[in-house]
């Protein structure tokens, strides 16, 4: 079966679930290696690929120490992992740093932000050579975002980043096509078990077998895992985000994180991404609705009427 340029392989050594940012990024560090490599994804609408606002901070995770040292880990590779693609000329991938403010934009705001700014402080397990975050003017804060209101504290992340998923996992699928993937665009049904081990894949009727299986379909990876009598610990949550297009020139904006865990994104190109809502029982559907889009402008307004 020949995909693209390259021929479907019967066999390979590994097959990755999933065409999002973590399945690209896993085949295309396997082909680095060698490995001969078959991704197979829909192109499901809605994912977080293709819709995330981009913001990089281990700042946003909050989520235990196992998680905050894996997104120190993370925040670290990526200027790596822009500079590899890079030399490979494989495009754009929308990587820059920029500046991450914590805004409490009014008195009702400070307790949370107390909090938020005595964990993002201590010293402890704070990588060498990281800028530490510090408390800035609320002034200081407008210089870094013209759009911001009233502001009540601010806490600024110097070291943070933003990036364009949809552009990076162009730059890594272009990367690891010219180094041997082989990408089918179709639906897994289901995994090939013989002998009590993964053995493939089924796809659309057809079996691909494999060494080993990746999945890497974010919130549609549970259903792999149900015949196998495993429950991953991931469900679809639908997040809406708006974006604005003020009048003056955005190059250089810092993005804000609001208490309640909205946000503003600017990009270069005059856009800003203001989001979202995190809607859980929603299911797999991306359509936007009134009232998430009126939640998001609310949030928006609060922070920069």
């Amino acid at each position: 079966m020949r995909v693209g340029d390259h021929e479907m392989p019967g066999v390979a050594d590994v097959v990755v679930v999933g065409g999002g940012l973590v399945g690209l990024a896993t085949a295309y560090h396997l082909v680095r290696e060698g490995r001969r490599v078959a991704l197979v994804d829909r192109g499901d609408r809605g994912r977080a690929t293709d819709a995330g606002a981009g913001i990089l901070s281990p700042a946003v995770s909050g989520r235990g120490e196992a998680v905050a040292a894996f997104a120190e880990a993370a925040a670290a590779y990526y200027p790596q992992l822009a500079d590899a693609l890079r030399a490979e000329e494989a495009g754009e991938t929308g990587y820059a740093a920029a500046p991450l403010l914590f805004v409490a934009a009014d008195d009702t705001d400070l307790e949370a932000f107390t909090a938020l700014k005595e964990t993002l402080t201590r010293p402890a397990g704070r990588p060498s050579g990281r800028a530490q975050p510090a408390e800035v003017s609320p002034g200081h804060a407008r210089s870094l975002m013209p759009l911001l209101g009233p502001v009540a504290a601010a806490l600024l992340v110097p070291d943070a980043a933003r990036v364009d998923g949809r552009l990076l996992s162009g730059a890594l699928r272009r990367a690891a096509e010219r180094r041997g993937l082989a990408v089918r665009v179709g639906s897994v049904e289901r995994l090939l078990v013989e002998g009590g081990r993964v053995r493939g894949v089924m796809v659309d009727g057809e079996r691909l077998a494999a060494d080993q299986v990746v999945a890497a379909g974010g919130a549609w990876s549970r259903a792999l895992g149900e015949p196998l009598g495993l429950t991953l610990p991931v469900e679809p949550q639908r997040g809406q985000i708006v974006h604005l297009r003020p009048p003056e020139s955005t190059a250089g904006w810092a993005m804000v994180m609001a208490m309640d865990d909205h946000y503003l994104v600017p990009w270069p190109d005059g856009r800003v991404a203001a989001g979202a809502t995190r809607e859980t029982g929603s299911g797999f559907d991306p359509r936007p609705t009134a009232r998430g889009v009126q939640q998001v402008l609310s949030a928006a307004l609060r922070l920069a009427p």
